[in-house]
């Protein structure tokens, strides 16, 4: 049994490496790590609002838990300098903006905020936060699908930010690349990611609670091909424990 890679679409023969409860194959000619659980983009919209179980949705346990609202606001103080410029009056979108904190802390930075998020809980509590006027600034929609010819989004953004957001891509070249389309030139993505290269990362993102998300664990080199291929300069990477890291990119005049 086959699967291609979702990155350099080798046909690599399934290797049933076992970590915790779920399969991970690793390519032969890329590296990276990828799921076989079959999924579809459609599938994620169900999945989120509905939580790991149709009897729980995790999205709202998640938003009640204070402890991640400190993080992502020291996350987003972190992301304004790795960017090495100020956000102010900068045009900043973050993919997968959950209940908003990171970009409640962006906008006290001084920056134009704006969201796409997958689930209504994320949605719902991110205007909660932040109020009416961003009633069609937080988009409730899934980035895969999203249009951003509709959105008017083409090259529109200074910073896209992503948060545990690119391992959940089904399909990531794709997803990236309109990442690169939605900036302006020499505009930055920032993006927080779990990272295989970092030890003991596989083991400890591939959790019991994650094998129908985290379709694929990228590390310090493969991260580095869709990137590039968007049209992507990384200049600044950095390792974080446990088994994760943060990257910078720059969009670049890509020929």
């Amino acid at each position: 049994m086959n699967r291609y890679c979702p990155l350099c679409h080798v046909d690599n023969p399934i290797i049933k490496t076992k970590l915790e409860r779920e399969e991970y194959t690793k390519c032969r000619q890329c590296g990276l790590l990828y799921t076989h659980a079959p999924i579809a983009i459609e599938n994620f919209d169900t999945y989120y609002d509905m939580g790991r179980d149709k009897d729980h949705n995790y999205q709202e346990d998640y938003i009640k838990d204070k402890e991640h609202k400190t993080r992502n606001e020291a996350l987003a103080k972190q992301m304004q300098l790795l960017s090495d410029e100020p956000w102010v009056l900068k045009d900043i979108l973050e993919i997968g903006s959950s209940a908003g904190w990171l970009l409640g802390a962006a906008k006290e930075m001084g920056a134009r905020i704006y969201g796409v998020e997958i689930s209504f809980a994320g949605v719902e509590a991110s205007l909660a936060l932040l109020g009416e006027y961003y009633n069609d600034k937080i988009i409730k929609g899934n980035w895969e699908t999203l249009d951003i010819n509709d959105m008017h989004w083409q090259s529109f953004f200074d910073i896209i930010i992503t948060s545990h957001v690119i391992e959940h891509f089904v399909y990531p070249v794709d997803a990236i690349r309109k990442i690169a389309m939605s900036l302006r030139l020499g505009g930055c993505w920032i993006t927080q990611h779990p990272d295989a290269s970092v030890y003991p990362g596989v083991l400890f993102h591939v959790r019991d609670n994650v094998p129908k998300e985290h379709l694929q664990i990228f590390d310090a080199d493969t991260i580095l091909i869709p990137s590039q291929a968007a049209g992507f300069r990384r200049i600044t990477y950095i390792q974080e424990e446990p088994g994760q890291s943060v990257s910078v990119f720059r969009k670049i005049k890509h020929t």
